[in-house]
């Protein structure tokens, strides 16, 4: 299973975010923007997986199934810094320990990726720190969270339609022995299979 089957609804995202993985020199900097609960984390760490992915075809990058995917998935990846806060705003020696730990070259992938959740909890100041580190970055690294300065494309809130959620919710299914049945263009019934 690839890291982009958890985008559901989102193709143009998933179209531009896997040919950027797949580039040589990818875009250094990322902005995920669009409602709560409509996947930019999601994206974010998919993005991630497959810009770490071991597969040496670039094209196939995203696997989901190689060391690096799975290490990025379960928060363990020497590469990746993922950074939130329970704060009610990120301060600003947080920014700096990031700026600090996004000069280290990559440990075991070709990039060091750093995400930044709830980049809008960032005041002016705090915000200027970082900023300094995406106008001269490492040569390394990807800052990729909701705070930089490029996103090509929005995640849409109302993008999914029945086909894509019974795709995706088909493979879920299958593995835990349910049958979904669609009963309405809205309503979905899931059944144990006996």
């Amino acid at each position: 299973m690839s890291v982009w089957n958890q985008l559901v609804g989102q193709s143009d995202v998933v179209d531009q975010l896997s040919q950027a993985a797949a580039a040589e020199q990818p875009t250094h900097a990322w902005l995920f923007t669009g409602p709560a609960g409509s996947g930019r984390s999601t994206a974010a760490l998919a993005f991630a997986a497959a810009l770490l992915c071991d597969q040496l075809n670039p094209t196939d990058r995203g696997c989901g199934h190689c060391k690096s995917c799975q290490t990025v998935f379960s928060g363990s990846h020497a590469d990746l810094t993922h950074f939130s806060t329970e704060n009610p705003n990120i301060k600003i020696e947080e920014a700096r320990e990031l700026v600090v730990k996004a000069q280290d070259r990559p440990a075991v992938g070709r990039w060091r990726i750093m995400i930044v959740e709830d980049a809008d909890r960032m005041p002016e100041r705090t915000s200027n720190v970082l900023l300094k580190a995406l106008e001269e970055p490492p040569p390394q690294t990807i800052m990729d969270g909701y705070f930089t300065m490029i996103l090509q494309g929005t995640f849409k809130e109302d993008s999914l339609s029945i086909t894509d959620l019974q795709g995706a919710m088909a493979p879920i299914a299958e593995d835990q022995g349910v049958q979904i049945r669609i009963q309405s263009d809205a309503i979905f019934q899931a059944m144990h299979t006996l």
